[in-house]
């Protein structure tokens, strides 16, 4: 039995440094076809430095092994633990001091939940395949290993597999046939990795080969997506060369590994992952239908912020999880630019980049915002920072800072931070230490109040002027939170607005430096004859902060917001809109009368994507229960209208897909049902995406000829895809009997993959149900359950159990969801169960923000 739980502390992780160095791992994985379990054989080298004279056995590999069969420690054979384990301890009697090798063999099941080593069953062919994902410490599900970033290491790994398989692993491999259709495949040694980067892709998947100079480059995909890839694959690999070479210029560094490969995985839990020379990502990224551009934009974000990690990350490594914000929001913040410099995107990249800062605005204003550096005290807490301020905040201080030293004085101290720490492991100090010299800049005090503190300033503007009207000083106001009261320093571009001859004309762009709570400009612009109509205080969007409108901006915004000739500022503009909705300052009903009047004559796709997926959100979370109905076929109606008049590809699939989600009503939806044999309009079809989401929609609402239509469905388009929408079409009827049986399989069938019993959850719950009664007896059930779930199930299945089946959005009164939260949280411990009671506090806090948001308009 494990007598741990699978979880390292940092001062377990900073033992291990001090007492070993020069760790070698040398792998043996023997798979076969049709088994969920596999054999391995490790062994590992490292140097003891020392031994712990204070406990002897404290040194240990981290294993998650279903069966360890023998330990050989230094020639000796050590007793293997028995059962299930997830901690190999060695034996301190057969260590020595200097150089010691352990030798393991171990039985171990795959995995099923999209991380460790997982496996796949492709339905429309029966082919298997298998997949890493290791980040942030799940390397030992597939060997032990000491799973710790710092303690890096070469990796040379051999895989026996069914003849017709295909290994991609981080370094270049070699193919050797065998006996009875086995064939062994040897890779040459990694450089020193951290193991959660390490990677291995065994199974029947399909190559396409490109190179960039010397360095070859593939992209792998399972043989039934192979169609689609092949019609996409020419930008993937020019988006590719274009970051390869843009990275490269910037940091002075030429790509650090022999070769290129981006696999295509399927059931794959995030975007993708940055294994070194074997990137993988989300099959999302392989179109089966026509994407819009800025679905192709935002897979090249996610494309150049991998690549981004090749150095930063992969070659310098952090040396323990603390470190993951600057990894993660580097890569963002440098996909973006090189998406802005290198592409075809240009400009469009930076709107894409605030639609992004908006995650890190609301998770930043919840109770559980944190520092972007704060303390980690162990790899269960790392999973809580794969979030918003890691990610988004990180990366917008980021840009902040590119305005504070200059884009030549940032380039200048990565090129030196890169030359100084390659294959190594850094903490902040290195990064910033590099920045400062590179710009010749001391960045202490910045680093301080930007990285160790929390939460978001507001700026706001007001005038002082002469009494002939003319403009005397320009003052800006910042406020803090009253639990954060951190006034901030600020590089901003302020932009001045008139109407004249009916248009905006921007009358000056003015940068300056905002500290403490007042800063003001004396005689601020060029032309101070009048006051401007409106005033930005975020033009460019460099500053992390939320921009509040003084009262003759907003009506001027209010007023003409279409006007507005930079895509960008109408962008700002409207996030600047909904924040005062999110902060029960503007109503939501208004919020959406100002969208329908004004988003017919936006001509910028990505600006009207996000106005439509805005919309979409306000009407459903902030607008009261007995307003839904109406203002969702309100936008359910513009969605129609617009989608019968727009002329472009892309414009017809984002408001086809905005009348699906917006449907309001049985008659609504077997209308859209109605559309899948003919839409009525010249060269466009619901695809096979949108026809699912509508026959969800269909089912949801009780709409007689559902179930026909699934079945349908489910012959049109038998892939796992198709399973996984028909599963959550499934769960979505309002059926008593239905949501019963669907509640125990969500609870009880272990055997299902994580992605599948994700699909059923996210049909479990519809905001048109609420009413009926059909979902209270699981508000009170889920939070029966949700505690010792927390404590049971992993956080893959956790995660989407909450954000699926907790009692929120749609809810008529969410005062008992309110009360019972508290209650909950309330007899949640703090150190023991971390993880749920996070999850908690946000879901209180959205219960709250939305409560505040509907009162406004009762």
């Amino acid at each position: 039995m494990a007598e741990h739980e699978d979880n390292l502390l940092q001062e377990e992780a900073q033992t291990r440094s001090r007492l070993i160095n020069n760790v070698k791992y040398t792998l043996k994985i023997i798979l076969a076809s049709n088994s969920t379990s596999y054999n391995g054989h490790l062994t590992v080298s490292f140097s003891l430095k020392k031994k712990d004279q204070t406990d002897p056995n404290s040194l240990f590999l981290d294993a998650v092994c279903e069966q360890v069969q023998h330990i050989v420690t230094n020639g000796n054979k050590q007793e293997a633990p028995s059962g299930k384990v997830v901690r190999i301890p060695l034996d301190a009697d057969k260590l020595v001091e200097g150089d010691n090798v352990v030798e393991i063999s171990y039985r171990n099941e795959k995995d099923k939940t999209g991380d460790g080593f997982h496996h796949f069953v492709d339905p429309q062919d029966q082919e298997e395949y298998h997949y890493t994902n290791f980040e942030p410490f799940y390397c030992h599900r597939l060997f032990p290993c000491f799973d710790q970033p710092d303690l890096k290491a070469p990796l040379t790994i051999t895989v026996d597999a069914p003849q017709g398989w295909v290994v991609v692993t981080n370094s270049k491999i070699t193919e050797q046939q065998g006996e009875a259709g086995i064939s062994r495949w040897t890779a040459e040694p990694t450089p020193p990795l951290s193991p959660y980067l390490y990677a291995l892709m065994v199974g029947p998947y399909k190559r396409l080969d490109d190179n960039y100079g010397d360095v070859p480059m593939s992209v792998y995909c399972r043989s039934s997506l192979l169609p689609y890839l092949k019609d996409d694959v020419v930008e993937f690999f020019e988006v590719t060369k274009q970051g390869l070479k843009f990275y490269e210029d910037f940091f002075g560094y030429k790509y650090p590994f022999s070769k290129y490969d981006q696999i295509f995985c399927p059931e794959f839990n995030v975007g993708a992952m940055e294994n070194p020379g074997a990137i993988t990502f989300t099959e999302n990224y392989v179109y089966r239908e026509t994407p819009t551009d800025s679905r192709r934009l935002n897979r090249a974000e996610t494309l150049l912020h991998e690549m981004a990690h090749m150095w930063f990350g992969d070659l310098v490594s952090p040396v323990w999880w603390d470190g993951l914000w600057l990894n993660e929001s580097f890569a963002t913040y440098m996909a973006y630019l090189a998406m802005a410099e290198a592409t075809r995107f240009g400009s469009r990249a930076w709107v894409d980049f605030h639609t992004l800062k908006r995650w890190a605005y609301r998770e930043d204003q919840l109770a559980t915002t944190h520092p972007i550096q704060g303390v980690v005290p162990d790899t269960n807490s790392t999973f809580l920072n794969f979030d918003g301020i890691t990610y988004a905040k990180g990366a917008s201080v980021l840009k902040q800072l590119v305005a504070v030293v200059g884009m030549e004085g940032f380039k200048r101290g990565m090129q030196i931070y890169f030359r100084r720490h390659e294959w190594g492991n850094t903490v902040i100090s290195d990064f910033i230490g590099a920045i400062e010299e590179g710009a010749q800049v001391s960045l202490q005090e910045w680093s301080k109040i930007w990285l160790e503190t929390s939460e978001i300033n507001t700026l706001t503007s007001s005038f002082e002027t002469n009494k002939d009207g003319s403009l005397t000083a320009l003052v800006v106001q910042q406020t803090a939170p009253e639990a954060h009261p951190v006034m901030r320093p600020h590089h901003i571009d302020i932009a001045v607005y008139d109407w004249h001859q009916g248009t905006v004309q921007c009358r000056e762009v003015v940068s300056s430096k905002i500290s403490g709570s007042t800063t003001r400009l004396d005689g601020p612009l060029k032309d101070n004859s009048k006051v401007p109509g409106a005033v930005y205080l975020n033009h460019n969007d460099h500053a992390y902060a939320k921009i509040a409108l003084d009262k003759d901006s907003l009506d001027f915004v209010m007023k003409h917001i279409d006007k507005f000739e930079d895509p960008l500022a109408r962008l700002l503009l409207w996030s600047s809109l909904n924040n005062m909705v999110r902060d029960a300052q503007l109503s939501s009903v208004d919020f959406l009368a100002l969208v329908r009047s004004k988003v017919a004559t936006e001509t910028n796709d990505d600006l009207v994507d996000w106005l439509i997926s805005t919309s979409e959100k306000v009407a459903g979370t902030y607008v009261p229960h007995q307003h839904k109905v109406r203002e969702y076929s309100k936008l359910h109606q513009l969605a129609l209208e617009r989608l019968r008049s727009v002329d472009t590809p892309d414009k017809r699939i984002m408001w086809a897909k905005a009348a699906i989600q917006t449907v309001s009503s049985d008659v609504e939806a077997s209308a859209i049902l109605g559309m899948f044999d003919k839409t009525g309009i010249a060269d466009f079809e619901l695809d096979q995406d949108m026809r699912w989401n509508a026959v969800i929609k269909a089912a949801a609402f009780g709409v007689p000829e559902w179930e026909a239509r699934l079945k349908v469905e489910e012959a049109r388009d038998t892939s796992d895809r198709g399973q996984r929408r028909a599963a959550t079409c499934r769960a979505s009827p309002p059926d008593a009997a239905l949501k019963e049986e669907k509640w125990n399989v969500i609870l009880n069938d272990e055997a299902m993959s994580k992605h599948m019993l994700s699909a059923i959850m996210s049909g479990f719950r519809h905001w048109n149900q609420v009413n009926s009664g059909l979902l209270a007896p699981y508000d009170e059930k889920f939070f029966a359950c949700i505690q010792n779930l927390a404590k049971t199930r992993p956080h893959e299945f956790v995660e989407p159990f909450v954000y699926s089946l907790f009692p929120s959005e749609g809810v008529p009164d969410t005062s008992k969801a309110v009360q019972m939260t508290e209650a909950l949280i309330g007899r949640l411990d703090e150190s023991k169960d971390t993880f749920i009671k996070r999850l908690m506090r946000e879901q209180l806090d959205d219960l709250h923000r939305m409560n505040k948001c509907i009162k406004l308009v009762q």
